[in-house]
């Protein structure tokens, strides 16, 4: 009997514990109210507590604030450029917003969404190539909105062909999704990928380390772009993505593509480079083939 009171008790415990959201929402709350009391230490560590599950937005725009209020314009400055970086389309409210933060966040705006846009087109063209669709419309939509922002400069180098592809791939994604939807469903036809295989018999294939019996590449030649950070705030921050490239018979690398995004300030310096990375080529019944590769990338603070 004790058993089960305990175990009845401990169900009824958990139940009444609040959930992760809940505690970031109470502790938004509390450092809303801390700083309307002009409490911007007790604010801040409401805010580090809010970080986990919480309106990332509205913790950060009160952590600028708190800064500011403090005298640390250049931590304020770094929360700032975050901001904007994880949402280019975040507009603060001119109304509600004392002058200071707007100024600045208006400069950070201007000074990043050029490069924001650029990243944004690169994700969404990738989502395209990959036949990922749906995605590819939002995002496309998405670059479509910071590109017509008025804080995008229009004299920015590339903004007025970016626009121009951007809007072309819109229309694409759009006309390939009404036709997808409006297409009967037809049977799945696999063809064989380019042409005849140096393996007499065989069918040209695309291997990866799931075929037990290919030796894999080797890598020769691999060159990583320089990790450049726009922002203090983007430095210190630890990124991890995944990167796809095809690798022929040459061991050149035929094609590269971002599986898992890394950092929009990196993914198509990352792409560009591994074009020009070279390989031993994967070998199959002693003979060259074409292999599909995936590899983890990291990019840590300081290095």
């Amino acid at each position: 009997m004790s058993v089960i009171v305990v175990l009845v008790l401990t169900a009824l415990q958990a139940a009444s514990l609040p959930s992760a959201a809940q505690t970031a929402t109470a502790n938004l709350s509390a450092a809303k109210a801390a700083y309307a009391d002009a409490a911007y230490e007790d604010a801040l560590a409401f805010l580090s507590k809010a970080d986990a599950a919480g309106d990332a937005t509205q913790v950060l725009q009160y952590r600028a604030l708190c800064l500011l209020a403090l005298a640390r314009p250049a931590e304020a400055q770094q929360t700032v450029e975050l901001l904007v970086s994880q949402k280019p389309l975040y507009r603060l409210s001119d109304a509600e917003t004392p002058p200071r933060l707007l100024t600045m966040f208006r400069a950070a705006r201007q000074r990043l969404l050029p490069a924001l846009a650029r990243d944004l087109y690169v994700k969404a063209k990738s989502s395209y190539d990959q036949k990922q669709l749906d995605a590819a419309l939002a995002q496309f939509k998405d670059l479509s909105a910071v590109l017509s922002d008025p804080d995008m400069s229009a004299q920015a180098p590339g903004v007025a062909d970016l626009k121009t592809l951007g809007d072309g791939f819109l229309r694409l994604t759009e006309a390939e999704l009404a036709q997808r939807s409006s297409a009967p469903d037809a049977p799945t036809v696999t063809e064989p990928l380019g042409p005849a295989s140096p393996i007499p018999g065989a069918v040209k294939v695309v291997f990866s380390d799931e075929d037990k019996d290919v030796r894999p590449p080797v890598e020769l030649m691999r060159k990583m772009p320089e990790w450049s950070p726009p922002t203090n705030a983007t430095r210190q921050l630890e990124y991890h993505g995944v990167l796809e490239i095809f690798i022929d018979e040459l061991g050149v690398v035929t094609g590269a593509q971002i599986r898992e995004t890394v950092s929009t300030f990196y993914d198509a310096a990352l792409i560009k480079a591994a074009r020009e990375w070279r390989y031993k080529p994967a070998m199959r019944n002693g003979q060259p083939v074409k292999y599909r590769k995936l590899i983890g990338i990291s990019l840590k603070p300081g290095g």
